[in-house]
C-alpha cells in the first residue's frame, strides 16, 4: 500500500533499524525523518517489495525536482528474515545500501547482522554538501550486528556491536526488565573506541536508564 507524511526515511525503517539497544546508532544507520511517498508491494509467501521518493532531512533538503529514491525488497519467514536497501541522494548524485539478515534460533533467542556499503563518501564534492544522507556512517562501509535472549519472564538481555571503516568501533549491552505490565526499565553499558577521524582517539564509557510507561 501506499505511505505519504513525514517519518523516518524507508533506508532506516525497511531493515528494522538497528538493534534493541538503547544506543543503537553511535555508527549512523540512515538519515533522518523526511517528507516521503513510497509504496509497498507484498507478494505473499513472505516476500514484499518497496519504493519510495523523500525530500531529505532539514540538512539535507533536495535542491529541485529531482528527489531522493529508495526501493527495498524483503524476504520473511518463522526462521528470520533477509532485508535489502539500496537509496540515491540526488544532492550529492551517489548512492547507499544495506543488507540485512535476521535469524530466530528459539522462541527466545535471535540475533542479525548487517553490512552498509556507500559510493564515493570522501569525494570533496560530497563532504562539501554534508555527505550522503543515506551513508551516514564514516568511510565506505560499516557493519552492525546484536543478538537479544528471553532469560526470564520479565527480562530480555539485547547486546549489540558496530564497526565503520573510519575506524569507530561501537558496543551496548542492556537489560529490558517488566517490572510490571506495561512499566519496563532498561540499564545501558555503552563503550566507544574513537579513531582520530572522529576526536582525540580515546576510548569511551558511558551509562543510561530509561523508564519506559505503556498505556
Amino acid at each position: 500500500g501506499f505511505r505519504v507524511g513525514v517519518s523516518d526515511s524507508q533506508y532506516d525503517t525497511w531493515t528494522g533499524s538497528a538493534g534493541n539497544v538503547i544506543s543503537d546508532d553511535v555508527i549512523a544507520y540512515a538519515g533522518g525523518r523526511t517528507n516521503q511517498i513510497s509504496y509497498t508491494f507484498a507478494g505473499g509467501n513472505g516476500f514484499s517489495a518497496m519504493v519510495g521518493l523523500e525530500q531529505g532531512g532539514s540538512d539535507h533538503l533536495i535542491e529541485d525536482y529531482m528527489p531522493h529514491v529508495v526501493a527495498g525488497v524483503k524476504f520473511e519467514q518463522a526462521w528470520g528474515g533477509i532485508s535489502a536497501v539500496a537509496a540515491y541522494d540526488s544532492v550529492v548524485e551517489e548512492f547507499a545500501g544495506k543488507v540485512r539478515l535476521d535469524v530466530k534460533f528459539t522462541d527466545t533467542v535471535s540475533a542479525f547482522v548487517m553490512g552498509g556499503y556507500q559510493s564515493n563518501e570522501d569525494d570533496l564534492d560530497v563532504v562539501s554538501e554534508g555527505g550522503n544522507y543515506y551513508g551516514s556512517w564514516e568511510g565506505d562501509y560499516a557493519i552492525w550486528g546484536g543478538i537479544s535472549a528471553k532469560v526470564s519472564e520479565k527480562a530480555t538481555v539485547n547486546a549489540q556491536a558496530a564497526y565503520e571503516e573510519a575506524g569507530t568501533f561501537a558496543a551496548a549491552l542492556n537489560v529490558n526488565y517488566e517490572i510490571v505490565p506495561g512499566f519496563v526499565i532498561t540499564p545501558e553499558v555503552n563503550y566507544a573506541s574513537f579513531d582520530e577521524s572522529r576526536g582525540s582517539g580515546d576510548d569511551a564509557f558511558t551509562g543510561i536508564v530509561r523508564f519506559q510507561r505503556n498505556f
